[in-house]
């Protein structure tokens, strides 16, 4: 049974390391062995994948920094899909990438379809919203 694990506080995606302008890229993140769908902030600076994302254990999607109730919305709003997704499970394949099947890649397209289409609609912080840091 796939779970949602929600945001605990509003500014809970909102990280900025000091000295740099931008605050830290976001996610949704559906982990397909653990069977829980959240979204964060990403700690690494630059391009970095994680291994779980690398082999297909988990799937990720890019979202801006939104707030946590917002982010919790956005799960709400995809969790059908991805439950879908969990359900039909992975082939995993610890050598290669683990592959996912036809429907599960078209319900890829329909979480990433909605995140391009929708993410202005969900309440989001901007980069130069400098106040966030002493919340």
């Amino acid at each position: 049974m796939l779970k949602i694990q929600k945001t605990d506080y509003v500014n809970e995606l909102y990280h900025k390391y000091p000295g740099r302008q931008n605050c830290q890229p976001c996610y949704v993140e559906l982990d397909l062995r653990e069977g829980i769908l959240y979204t964060d902030w990403n700690a690494e600076i630059g391009n970095a994948v994680p291994m779980d994302v690398y082999k297909s254990f988990a799937l990720r999607w890019t979202i801006p920094c939104l707030t946590g109730y917002a982010a919790d919305e956005l799960l709400d709003n995809i969790f059908e899909w991805a439950k879908n997704i969990y359900d039909e499970g992975i082939n995993i394949n610890l050598h290669g990438n683990n592959i996912l099947s036809e429907d599960q890649l078209s319900l890829v397209a329909k979480i990433e379809q909605h995140i391009a289409e929708n993410w202005h609609n969900y309440e989001h912080y901007e980069d130069d919203d400098d106040d966030m840091d002493d919340e």
